[in-house]
Parts: structure tokens; C-alpha cells; sequence
């Protein structure tokens, strides 16, 4: 049996496996406590934002409240596209953070099995820029549409 093949011991005497196994793949004690660190850190900030994209959610539900009672209240109906504009200002921060989401738990898990922590400062730009993208949206919406799309008046035909 040659030097390589043999059983490495650790400092307490007991078998790690063989000579071979390269020395950064045993992690010590610092090592798993920075990558929990991280994972917590990595969480905080994800439920900072997600409250953060909660928001938007509630502001659009009073939006779509709003026009929906400034449409009884005028005797107008909803147009189709005005359904459309008044649910996707709904679903859209909504989906974003899910996305958000489901894509931080995949690259946790696929990191854990890499035994590397996940960079936080880029979880964070991403999630930045997903509020971006949210918050054009949104005024697009509050903004973009005029009330002659979103309300029927009847004149057109």
C-alpha cells in the first residue's frame, strides 16, 4: 500500500479517508460559521426587500380599489386593457419577487453542495434592479395610461 492510499488522520486520531483528498475540501469551524453568516445575512436582506416589494403590491391593490371605485361612482366600466393594466401592476412585483426567490434558493443550494458562500453584494443588485423594473412598471401605469384606455365611455361605437 503506498503513502497515497493510506487513511489520514486528523488531530483527534480519527480517519478523514485517504492521503488524496486535497485540504480545502475539509472545512474547520470558521469557515461553516462565515457561510452561515452570509446565509443569514443573504436572508435579512432578501426579507428586507421582500417587504419592500410588499409594498408595492399593497400600493397597486389600492390603485386597482381606486379606479375601480372611480368607475362605479362615474357609471363607467373597466376596459379590457384597464383589467390588464390594474392586474399586472398586481401581479408584477408579486412575480418579481417570487422569481427572486425561487433563483436565491437554487444558488444557495447549489452553492452549499460547492461548500461556497453566496456574494451577497450581488443578491442585492439583482435585487435592485428587479425594483427598478417594478417601479417603471408602476409609473408606466399610474402615469402612461390615460383614462380614455382604462374607462369605456361609450363613444366608441
Amino acid at each position: 500500500m503506498s503513502a497515497k492510499d493510506e487513511p489520514s488522520t486528523v488531530g483527534d486520531g480519527t480517519q478523514t479517508g485517504t492521503a488524496d483528498v486535497p485540504e480545502t475540501a475539509v472545512m474547520d469551524d470558521a469557515t461553516r460559521g462565515s457561510i452561515a453568516l452570509r446565509a443569514v445575512a443573504g436572508l435579512v436582506i432578501f426579507g428586507l426587500f421582500g417587504l419592500v416589494y410588499a409594498y408595492d403590491v399593497w400600493a397597486a391593490l389600492g390603485n386597482f380599489l381606486g379606479v375601480e371605485n372611480q368607475a362605479a361612482q362615474l357609471g363607467l366600466r373597466i376596459t379590457t386593457i384597464g383589467w390588464f393594466v390594474l392586474y399586472g401592476g398586481i401581479a408584477l412585483p408579486a412575480f418579481v419577487w417570487l422569481g427572486f426567490a425561487l433563483a436565491f434558493l437554487i444558488t444557495a443550494l447549489r452553492r452549499a453542495r460547492n461548500k461556497r458562500p453566496i456574494p451577497v453584494w450581488r443578491f442585492v443588485v439583482l435585487l435592485v434592479v428587479g425594483l427598478v423594473l417594478v417601479a417603471v412598471f408602476t409609473l408606466d401605469i399610474v402615469l402612461g395610461v390615460p383614462a380614455t384606455v382604462m374607462f369605456d365611455t361609450g363613444l366608441a361605437g
